[in-house]
């Protein structure tokens, strides 16, 4: 038996999700960010060579592990959910100037959050059709 993955859709507005949520996150009582901690083995390690394209990279890995995701099963929307944040990304198509075929991108469509409360924490997402597709 033999699996095979096909390349899907373009999620590259994942980063910008990212980046709004950062920003964000610095203005919020009651919210414990653990790089504002002022200890040892809080404060960022730097190893020779580590640059700070790296870092930021590895920054957003570690994000969109803790980051809940919902796939629609018909594969038009991405939910991603971290904390109390929800973003809504949905499959568009574009067709570059150079190129002949179209391409599919997740874009993205809303993000907000779902309470007032910040101590309220998302713990799972589901995302169901609500109308069946014929």
């Amino acid at each position: 038996m033999a699996c095979k993955i096909e390349y899907f859709a373009n999620a590259e507005e994942l980063r910008s999700v990212y980046d709004d949520w950062a920003t964000s996150n610095q203005g919020i009582e009651g919210e414990i960010n653990p790089d504002d901690l002022n200890d040892d083995w809080n404060s960022d390690w730097v190893l020779e060579g580590d640059d700070e394209k790296e870092r930021l990279e590895k920054e957003f890995r570690k994000w969109i592990n803790d980051c809940r995701i919902g796939f629609s099963p018909s594969g038009d929307v991405l939910v991603v959910a971290n904390d109390y944040k929800v973003a809504v990304l949905t499959r568009k198509y574009r067709k570059p100037s150079d190129e002949d075929q179209e391409i599919a991108y997740l874009c993205h469509n809303w993000s907000g959050c779902l309470s007032d409360n910040p101590l309220e924490r998302i713990s799972q997402i589901i995302v169901i059709p609500i109308a069946s597709q014929l």
